[in-house]
């Protein structure tokens, strides 16, 4: 099989404004290094975080949306034994049916990767797996195996290669399609079941992470992958897309700035750590990015030492919506924020309009950077956007990341306030979530145990759309006219979990002419209106027999950042 790259979509949880990036003329004439990559897929918006397109099973492959996150090991998601209060009407689909899939088989206690075996012996013999989290929710299951490939077409699966050869191709995703081992879950508690994301997909180190896996069937040449995050304004069950998933490399074409290179090499216990050399806060005049649009803004230093930085464990964790840094760095980032802005700084909501959120100071993270493979690309480390540069001499190698307010602040469509979203309160150990790695296409190369950075904007459609392929949203009778794919109705989609959408009527497309519809569309108006009405009447009679109906619309609405939902380690409920 010829070696390409493979995009996937990825759907992020928070709301957020997308980064308009632009290369500036500084970047020309770097040389760029191209990876080979197999497979580029579209990343979807959950509850903060991002899900992936799963399909499972043969003859029919059947969807389930999955959390990526590169701070777990196991990919997971509700099997048939689930079918009671596993998230159905929270989910985007209904629970996997291993009962339909031909290729689907039970491990047995000599494969198991991660679970514990039980019943050795016996006809009953299985791996048995959970996780618990610290804010009490958890999960169970056993382990199974069965075919799977991710990415392509978001509405239907595909039941055949197109044969293509594209790796941006959505219709040619089936082509990597490999035997999975992951975990069945039969019981789920606490925020599992109420989070927009059927399951969850490992991504860190560990042999059982699915890109480990995937490597491990020779579909992809190597152990890497990159993220790229956008946010939108709101997350719908349908999809929206959010970003892109590249297995076996990356894909230049998503990138703003030059890949800067991180060193991981003290990764432990499967997470992917890096080294925090300083951390700074740059007047919001400076802009959103790495390089600053403002020679003149003012950066504020932290004075923290390294070793009081990197106390516990620096991670890089998609699977957590936000950035947790340890709260020694508390007292000297509030003097800094107080000292740029005349505000507190604190989680409080604010009222902001556009121009006063992009006020608001840009933080800098400096990451100890790969000083071989950087200074080799680069030979200087002053005109690359990216690298510390003039702004550290002593370590001009280093990687800057830059979170802008637009990331690190979130809108609360309730309280109508932007709401802080970058904490300084952990005993022990930084992560840096979903929203520092927002705007950058994140290469995470576990063989040469370093992290790759490039400012982006994450267009996942123009990508597509761009180079002659049509989107993974569009339904199957319009993407079935390219490639030839063949395709089937999705088996296990969850109706309860779809938004109310609007859609053309049937009777307004039969006709050919502007009168015509215009007629038909005024009679289908009268005919709702009355619907309306009635509904209304009936539903008040109902609610007080049975009480209030709480969504009486059908629409989707994003659940409050208050609510619980999106609370500390919410969306994925991690655990460290």
């Amino acid at each position: 099989m010829a070696q390409e790259l493979t995009y996937l979509p990825l759907i992020p949880y928070h709301h957020a404004r997308r980064r308009n990036l632009i290369q500036g003329d500084i970047n020309e004439g770097i040389p760029r290094r191209r990876t080979i990559a197999v497979q580029v897929g579209a990343l979807y918006q959950g509850y903060g975080t991002h899900y992936v397109d799963l399909w499972v099973g043969t003859p029919a492959p059947q969807r389930q949306t999955l959390i990526v996150d590169t701070g777990s090991g196991v990919t997971a998601f509700p099997c048939k034994e689930c079918s009671k209060d596993c998230g159905d009407g929270h989910h985007v689909d209904h629970v996997f049916d291993e009962y339909e899939s031909q290729t689907f088989k039970k491990s047995t206690c000599d494969q198991c990767m991660k679970g514990s075996c039980m019943d050795k012996g016996k006809d009953s013999e299985y791996c048995k797996i959970g996780m618990s989290y610290q804010e009490g929710s958890s999960w169970y299951a056993f382990e199974a195996k069965d075919m799977a490939y991710i990415g392509g077409p978001h509405d239907h699966p595909l039941t055949k290669d197109n044969n293509g050869d594209s790796d941006i191709d959505p219709n040619h995703a089936s082509a990597f399609s490999f035997e999975m081992t992951f975990g069945c879950q039969t019981r789920l508690t606490g925020l599992f079941k109420t989070q927009l994301a059927d399951g969850i997909m490992g991504m860190d180190i560990a042999p059982s992470a699915f890109h480990t896996q995937m490597h491990a069937a020779n579909i992809i040449p190597t152990l890497s992958f990159s993220l790229c995050f956008t946010r939108q304004p709101t997350a719908e069950k349908e999809g929206t897309e959010a970003g892109a998933m590249t297995m076996g490399g990356y894909d230049e074409r998503l990138h703003k700035s030059p890949l800067i290179f991180t060193e991981t090499s003290g990764s432990s216990r499967g997470f992917y750590n890096v080294h925090i050399r300083k951390v700074y806060v740059r007047h919001g005049s400076g802009g959103e990015f790495a390089k600053s649009s403002d020679p003149n803004a003012k950066v504020i230093t932290l004075k923290v030492d390294e070793s009081t930085l990197n106390s516990g464990r620096v991670i890089v964790d998609s699977g957590t919506t936000d950035t947790y840094m340890n709260r020694r760095i508390a007292t000297e980032f509030q003097a800094a924020y107080k000292s740029l802005t005349g505000r507190t700084y604190s989680h409080n909501g604010m009222k902001l309009t556009e121009e006063e959120l992009l006020a608001l100071p840009t933080i800098l993270i400096q990451l100890e950077g790969n000083v071989e493979e950087n200074k080799k690309l680069y030979p200087d480390p002053t005109q690359v956007e990216g690298l510390a540069g003039n702004l550290d001499p002593a370590n001009p190698y280093d990687t800057l990341l830059a979170i802008p307010p637009s990331h690190y602040m979130e809108y609360d469509d309730k309280q109508k306030k932007y709401i802080s979203r970058f904490y300084l309160d952990e005993s022990s150990g930084t992560v840096l979530g979903a929203n520092a790695m927002m705007g950058h296409d994140v290469f995470f190369d576990q063989e040469n145990a370093h992290i790759g950075w490039a400012e982006s904007d994450c267009d996942y459609f123009n990508l597509v759309t761009n180079n002659g392929f049509i989107d993974t949203l569009v339904p199957p009778e319009s993407s079935n006219k390219v490639g030839n794919n063949e395709y089937q109705s999705p088996q296990n989609i969850n109706p309860s979990s779809a938004n109310a959408t609007t859609k053309i009527h049937p009777a307004i497309t039969a006709c050919n002419d502007l009168t015509c519809r215009g007629a038909v569309a005024g009679g289908v108006v009268i005919i709702l209106l009355v619907g309306v009405f009635v509904g209304r009447a009936l539903g008040r009679r109902r609610s007080e027999k049975y009480g209030a109906v709480t969504a009486e619309t059908g629409d989707f609405e994003m659940p409050s950042l208050s609510s619980g939902m999106n609370q500390k380690k919410d969306s994925k409920m991690k655990h460290r």
